[in-house]
């Protein structure tokens, strides 16, 4: 049975997204025709001018990638609202499951249509950030290569936030941690808005309607956010990284000799096993409260 709901709930998430993601990859088509004319060819102007349409619309294509992750977020809630408390809402709290089921399942498919936009706004970064320098770089030298780019990238980064860390490797895992990390925030956040839809609905939270809801959002967002601020305090978890190996430390002392070290990385696992941990407590509060205290449009 939960595969059928799962199989169900990424229909109706799919219809509910589409319209987002054909406005993303339709601008975003738009600003890759932008960034792929050779606008050098147009006259004795068209190296310059074509390097500011080139970065603006690299931004473009980023702000769009951005604006397509909220439309998304708002259109699985949105889905989540009618599916439950809405028209159907009746209907699917008569179906023979658990709610933890239902929940889990429409979760999944929900976390799964945001985590792949916020891949595709993580891909839009990085390949925009390095579209950009290369271009800039293609008016200093013109063997421009990927090895190239990535170690101007890692130089870049050293400069403006004054690291110890040079190595290209160790630079890039820190990235794709901190990736890793805004990943596992955004699919707890589709938790959290799920709570506060849920709770939204329930007497006598129910008053205060949609800004009610948003209002629940945000502190169950502060509420995780204290919570992940605490832990650190008291339990903080590091992964240290070094051109060789990844090694974890619960010892602060040690994060500092390893961040003093020329060469080593430090990334800080706690936030990530925070925003872990809090998504599991709402979601066992939501089916709670689906379960018992929820009342149906």
């Amino acid at each position: 049975m939960l595969g059928k709901l799962i199989k169900h709930a990424f229909k109706a998430h799919a219809r509910a997204v589409y319209g987002a993601y054909i406005a993303i990859f339709g601008v975003g088509a738009v600003m890759l025709i932008l960034m792929l004319v050779n606008w050098e060819g147009i006259g004795e102007n068209g190296f310059g001018a074509g390097l500011v349409i080139k970065g603006i619309a690299a931004l473009a294509l980023v702000l769009t990638a951005f604006v397509g992750l909220v439309l998304t977020f708002s259109s699985v809630l949105r889905e989540f609202h009618r599916s439950m408390y809405g028209k159907e809402g009746e209907l699917t709290m008569a179906l023979p499951v658990r709610a933890s089921s239902l929940l889990f399942s429409k979760w999944l498919s929900g976390a799964f249509w945001v985590a792949l936009n916020y891949t595709v706004l993580c891909f839009c970064i990085f390949g925009s950030f390095l579209y950009i320098l290369r271009h800039s770089l293609g008016t200093i030298q013109e063997d421009v290569n990927l090895t190239t780019l990535l170690s101007q990238f890692s130089t870049l980064l050293v400069n403006t936030f004054s690291l110890k860390v040079t190595n290209i490797g160790v630079i890039l895992n820190i990235l794709t941690l901190y990736a890793v990390y805004g990943g596992v925030t955004v699919v707890t956040l589709v938790m959290l808005g799920f709570f506060a839809v849920t709770l939204g609905h329930c007497r006598p939270f129910h008053k205060p309607g949609a800004i009610g809801r948003i209002l629940y959002f945000f502190g169950a967002l502060l509420l995780s956010g204290g919570f992940a601020a605490l832990v650190n305090a008291l339990l903080p978890i590091y992964i240290v990284i070094t051109p060789e190996y990844f090694t974890f430390t619960l010892n602060s002392a040690d994060a500092a000799m390893a961040m003093a070290y020329n060469g080593y990385g430090i990334y800080s696992l706690t936030g990530s096993f925070c925003w872990f941990i809090a998504g599991i407590i709402f979601f066992l509060a939501t089916s709670v409260l689906i379960d018992r205290k929820v009342n149906v449009d």
